[in-house]
């Protein structure tokens, strides 16, 4: 009888160090598959916010290709395409020399002759080796000697088509436009930069431009999508603080 209960005890000690064993094997394989899942939950997250970002920058090309289209619709003829219905609004002046943006602060707006000066500098364009009629034009822009200036930049530009300045020429031809209140031929001319010339450094200034000009005629959405793309991309401009300003006057 002894005998009996002694092999007993010994299957059931047998039995528990089995079911320790399983025990240990089950808890390695539990380990296992949380670090699997823990993986695959980064993973995920991962994925997600690779989708995210592409949305939203397929949200981001929808919107730009929305502006683009009102710079077609003005170059086509047709700038009240790109005009939204209401009075136009008025988020303050670029900033002109040291003056600093108006009617948002409450101050009285810039004279009109003045904006150009928002401008870069003319004397980048203005070396020993600028021709002529390139410095002539320049010349009466300071004179604001506005429309004869257009002319006179339009006449470099026909006789100089492989110019290094072309793309200068363009947006001095848009500020112009600008200053005189043409915001439609000013967007145009600016689109001329930021089409052809993106690696110059007047790009970010004639996209502003383009959003200051939108802006003016009281089309606060295609603004802010100019903008935005000035912050999008050319972030370390100058011209990327002015863009920010105005997005955050629009409440954008």
């Amino acid at each position: 009888m002894v005998a009996i209960v002694g092999g007993a005890g010994c299957a059931t000690q047998a039995d528990m160090s089995e079911i320790r064993r399983e025990q240990r094997s089950i808890r390695t394989q539990l380990a296992d598959t949380r670090a699997t899942v823990d993986s695959l939950q980064r993973e995920i997250a991962t994925t997600r916010g690779k989708v995210q970002e592409n949305r939203h920058a397929e949200r981001a090309d929808t919107r730009f290709q929305t502006l683009e289209a009102r710079v077609a619709a003005i170059e086509q003829g047709h700038p009240g395409a790109a005009v939204e219905s209401g009075a136009p609004i008025d988020v303050g002046e670029p900033q002109s020399g040291t003056q600093a943006s108006t009617a948002a602060a409450g101050a009285a707006p810039a004279p009109e002759a003045a904006r150009v000066a928002s401008a870069p500098a003319a004397s980048r364009d203005d070396s020993a080796e600028t021709p002529e009629q390139y410095r002539t034009a320049l010349a009466l822009v300071r004179q604001k000697e506005y429309d004869r200036a257009i002319q006179q930049f339009r006449e470099f530009l026909r006789t100089n088509p492989d110019s290094a300045l072309v793309g200068n020429a363009h947006y001095w031809i848009g500020e112009c436009y600008y200053t005189l209140g043409d915001y439609s031929q000013a967007i145009l001319q600016f689109n001329e930069v930021r089409q052809h010339y993106a690696k110059s450094d007047r790009a970010a200034p004639a996209l502003l431009k383009i959003g200051l000009s939108f802006l003016e005629m009281g089309n606060k959405s295609e603004a802010r999508l100019a903008f935005q793309k000035v912050v999008n991309d050319y972030p370390a401009s100058p011209e990327a603080g002015q863009a920010r300003e105005k997005l955050r006057l629009l409440g954008a």
